[in-house]
């Protein structure tokens, strides 16, 4: 079994330990000459493993719909299969009963060999 094997399969026990099913709901822009286009998509269902990274504190934001929080300290392991994405032309959203909603806000590839092997990514609870 070589390197990226191994790692692939290391992502995917890690998942079984916990696994939560998600639905993603994508919003890409793109931006014309004149305007810009939404456009929006799913992507899934994904089993993926979310995790607690560090103690953080609720922050309140005030936006023009009223009050909304949001709480920085999670995380999420994918397989090397799944299409997640964060960046400025793109917003990866999803839910999970009992939990929350969550937006992606950075994903980092685990690249063993030029070949991805998992996927690792930073989510923002927001409410």
């Amino acid at each position: 079994m070589d390197l990226v094997e191994l790692r692939r399969k290391n992502v995917k026990w890690a998942i079984q330990q916990n696994p939560v099913s998600i639905t993603i709901r994508r919003t890409e822009y793109t931006k014309t000459n004149r305007e810009a286009i939404e456009t929006k998509t799913t992507k899934g269902p994904y089993m993926v493993r979310l995790y607690r990274f560090r103690q953080g504190t609720i922050q309140d934001r005030l936006t023009t719909a009223g009050t909304s929080w949001s709480n920085e300290t999670w995380g999420l392991l994918a397989e090397y299969t799944a299409d997640i994405r964060a960046g400025p032309n793109v917003r990866d959203e999803f839910e999970v009963p009992g939990i929350g909603k969550f937006y992606v806000k950075a994903v980092y590839p685990h690249i063993i060999n030029g070949q991805l092997a998992g996927i690792q990514a930073e989510l923002e609870q927001i409410g």
